[in-house]
């Protein structure tokens, strides 16, 4: 979520692409963030499976993604273009992790409770994001130069994830101690 807010002074500033092709790199990057979480929570679920010595089910799951994706790619691509290939990819991995946490909550009842972790993830995104857009958005800078926006952006993005993990601390003392 920070990322999308900062995406298009990252862009300009590393890229320096002219004004249309920094909207559609912005707004491809912008569709692809969307299945980050699923991605990485895919990762870690199928990892899940291989532990308990299961290849076959991530194996079928995979299968499924990769029809759906074709099937969601041929026709999101007709509505959206370019837009639409980036939709089929968070659609289909999306419905992967879906149905891989559903069938391990079933062999492992109670597996998936996380008490308010998901609460205050979520409290934490909004205000990181919060935090970004302000920054960008708000401030009253002077017109920003391709450079000037890059560190700026960069600097939104530190005190977003900043203002975010404030309120995930907890899981970072956990996940350090590990």
């Amino acid at each position: 979520a920070l990322l999308a807010i900062a995406i298009r002074p990252l862009v300009a500033g590393f890229l320096g692409l002219n004004e249309s092709d920094t909207d559609m790199v912005v707004w491809a990057t912008r569709f692809y963030l969307l299945g980050l979480t699923s991605h990485s929570l895919l990762d870690v679920t199928v990892r899940s499976y291989y532990a308990r010595q299961d290849v076959r089910t991530p194996l079928y799951a995979a299968a499924f993604n990769a029809l759906a994706y074709i099937f969601f790619a041929v026709n999101f691509s007709r509505q959206w273009g370019y837009l639409g290939i980036a939709l089929a990819n968070v659609v289909s991995f999306s419905l992967e992790l879906l149905l891989l946490l559903w069938l391990l909550n079933r062999r492992l009842p109670g597996i998936l409770r996380s008490k308010d972790t998901i609460l205050r993830a979520l409290a934490g995104t909004i205000a990181g994001s919060l935090i970004v857009y302000v920054v960008l958005h708000w401030l009253p800078l002077p017109p920003l130069s391709t450079m000037s926006g890059l560190i700026l952006g960069l600097f939104a993005l530190a005190l977003g994830s900043v203002g975010c993990a404030i309120f995930i601390w907890k899981e970072g003392k956990s996940f350090i101690k590990l």
